[in-house]
């Protein structure tokens, strides 16, 4: 039984990892998207990830207390798609995480070429799931 779950997950996997869209040709160059009240986030560049593209994050938090990064309204070349990403971060400590946009998705809505991103950032504490903030649209330059 486990090996035909494994063998239907890798056969799942091979017709999402060879995406339609390109990563090539789109670089980020390390940017600070958030840095307010202790917590900060930085994205650190752009590669593909099993899911597809991902944008690699460091997520830095000053403060005395846990929270858990998550995305919101969030979509490529204008078109609303939703990123996966949950990043928890106890208090005085850094993270490294990533957000998946996934494959499946860009080709669902015809994305070949990935030319810009935009999202909003929803921070939230760990432990009461408290609403911290959600941001304003953030575009990702490159």
């Amino acid at each position: 039984m486990k090996k035909t779950i494994l063998a239907a997950f890798a056969v799942a996997i091979a017709m999402v990892v060879p995406a339609a869209a390109s990563t090539e040709e789109f670089t980020v160059e390390e940017q600070v998207i958030y840095d307010t009240d202790g917590r900060k986030v930085t994205v650190t560049g752009y590669e593909t990830g099993w899911l597809g593209p991902e944008i690699t994050v460091l997520v830095e938090n000053d403060t005395e207390s846990s929270f858990t990064l998550q995305i919101r309204d969030s979509s490529v070349n204008g078109i609303m798609t939703d990123f996966q990403a949950s990043i928890e971060v106890e208090p005085g400590k850094k993270a490294n995480g990533s957000i998946s946009i996934l494959s499946s998705d860009l080709e669902d809505y015809g994305i070949e070429q990935v030319a810009d991103i935009e999202m909003s950032l929803h921070i939230f504490d760990s432990e009461t799931w408290d609403t911290i903030v959600d941001t304003e649209p953030i575009l990702i330059t490159y």
